[in-house]
This record gives C-alpha cells, structure tokens and sequence, in this order.
C-alpha cells in the first residue's frame, strides 16, 4: 500500500538579521532527512507493505496555531 503525503515543515526565521531559521537557532536535524529515514523505518518495519511517498512538500515561516 502506496500513502501519498503532504510534508508541512514549521520553520520560522528567528534572527532575521543573520536570516536564521527556528532550525539553524537550535541546531536541530534537516527535517528532509528525517523524513525520509521514517519512510525507511516504517517500510522496513512494514515488511515493504507501507511505503510513504512524499508528495508535496511546504515549508512555513511561522509557528502552529
């Protein structure tokens, strides 16, 4: 079974001098790296039955609310 998803990344700038991101502040992991090592996992762990096909990817300047 093929889900086809939408990736929403949260990343606002937070020094907007130095045009850092939420992500750069603190040092976190790329976020597209991630995701494509949990599509791996579940794959794996799936035995190949559950495959996540990222389809459309938007990354948002702000926080959720």
């Amino acid at each position: 079974m093929t889900v086809r998803v939408l990736l929403v990344i949260y990343n606002p700038i937070m020094e907007a001098a130095a045009g850092r991101s939420l992500i750069q502040s603190m040092h976190w992991n790329n976020p597209d790296e991630l995701s494509n090592t949990f599509i791996m996992d579940i794959l794996e762990t799936s035995r190949g039955l559950a495959r996540f096909q990222i389809v459309q990817r938007i990354e948002l300047n702000e926080f959720p609310h």
